[in-house]
């Protein structure tokens, strides 16, 4: 895409106004937020990834709490919650991340087709089969 030149700009920078119609200024408005949306998605990448990591050496944390530390009912249960909400918040950040990857590798012709509403409608029906313990989901 050739960008104009600053002769060219002030050529017409010089000329008379031409208003833009309605269709136009919806287009640029919409534009300027796809803009805005994709040049985030890196730092939003980049976070995720480190919360990720963050959270995923919380989780081991937690495991050798609950592997190790003498605890009673009550601080079992507290560290059962903690543990839950550390492995939930690792699930958001895996999803972010294949989202985001997702959208990072797609091409020009993708845009418009439905994939992304594919990646949204199978991330929303993905479910847990156990790998070895069934009794524990029964």
């Amino acid at each position: 895409m050739a960008e104009v030149g600053r002769a060219e700009q002030e050529q017409y920078d010089a000329g008379v106004p031409i208003k833009e119609g309605e269709t136009l200024h919806n287009l640029k408005q919409a534009l300027l937020i796809v803009d805005e949306t994709l040049g985030s998605i890196q730092s939003l990448y980049v976070d995720a990834c480190k919360e990720l990591n963050d959270v995923s050496l919380e989780i081991i944390d937690l495991q050798h709490a609950i592997e190790f530390a003498k605890a009673n009912a009550v601080r079992k249960c507290y560290l059962e919650t903690e543990l839950q909400k550390a492995l939930l918040k690792r699930r958001e950040c895996k999803d972010v991340k294949v989202l985001i990857e997702c959208v990072m590798e797609f091409d020009r012709g993708d845009w418009g087709t439905g994939k992304l509403q594919k990646v949204f409608d199978r991330s929303e029906k993905r479910s847990y089969m156990p790998r070895i313990r069934n009794d524990l989901f029964e």
